[in-house]
């Protein structure tokens, strides 16, 4: 019997084989799909295939062969001639905004300001817990001090522009890869239809990465029907990565979500 290594590396021998033809076939002649897109697909169609993925069980088996294999899909794309003017429109984006958004961690001077972005039920609808209606002081106070003490769990910031704190951005490391964290973010209601949360979250992902360098996978969680937040992360370069059946409980009501993911080769 074939053992995992043994599996793993056939695996992984099919992959950089199929890779490469896609590679080639794209250069003799005019592809039907985009090239980028053929190869983020090609991890998930090749270890779910050889590994005959068909249980949540061996999805999660197999997780860590198929983000390796994502992290090479991702450096790959990065060196096509077609994603360097993408890359480079990226990182003018990411200065640009890298001037006039100012990361920072939470202050009780802010407290007043943080109540008021954030005590609206329109502002929690996409978010995964459910709204502690009304907010009061010592729920927001709560909310701070587990943002700001709790540093090897996640790292928390107040979003400023302009001066105004007008939101907050999170990572938060995830406990079962090192090499993986997950973005979040929101902004207040009165700063919504700007465009603002499309300008600062390249800029926070591109520091993320930075400061963390053992991350090499930053993925964001979207509740279904939040297409926003999905033109937001396609913009930024998250590409679609999966999707959960009923993972997560809000007002006692089980919903779907949908992981959008970016690799460091995309930023760095």
């Amino acid at each position: 019997m074939i053992t995992l290594l043994e599996k793993n590396k056939k695996t992984v021998e099919q992959f950089e084989k199929m890779s490469e033809e896609l590679i080639v076939d794209s250069r003799s002649k005019k592809p039907s799909e985009r090239l980028d897109d053929k190869l983020w697909l090609l991890p998930r169609s090749v270890v779910h295939y050889l590994h005959n993925v068909v249980t949540d069980e061996e999805k999660k088996q197999v997780e860590p062969l198929l983000m390796d294999l994502r992290a090479k899909a991702a450096s790959m794309i990065n060196e096509l001639p077609e994603m360097l003017e993408r890359k480079k429109s990226l990182s003018e984006r990411i200065n640009a905004a890298s001037e006039v958004f100012k990361f920072r961690r939470w202050s009780l001077d802010d407290l007043s300001e943080f109540v008021s972005l954030l005590d609206d039920e329109d502002m929690w609808r996409f978010i995964p817990e459910d709204y502690p209606a009304p907010l009061s002081l010592d729920d927001a106070t709560s909310l701070m001090e587990t943002s700001n003490n709790i540093v090897d769990r996640h790292t928390v910031h107040a979003v400023e522009w302009e001066g105004k704190v007008i939101g907050q951005a999170r990572i938060l490391f995830d406990p079962s890869s090192a090499q993986s964290a997950e973005i979040s973010y929101w902004i207040g209601k009165k700063y919504w239809g700007a465009g603002l949360a499309s300008r600062f979250v390249p800029t926070y992902t591109y520091e993320s990465f930075v400061k963390n360098p053992s991350i090499d996978r930053i993925y964001a969680k979207v509740i279904e029907g939040n297409d926003a937040s999905i033109r937001l992360l396609e913009n930024a370069g998250y590409r679609y990565e999966s999707f959960h059946y009923q993972n997560i409980k809000k007002y006692g009501k089980k919903l779907n979500t949908h992981i959008f993911s970016v690799y460091r080769a995309s930023y760095i």
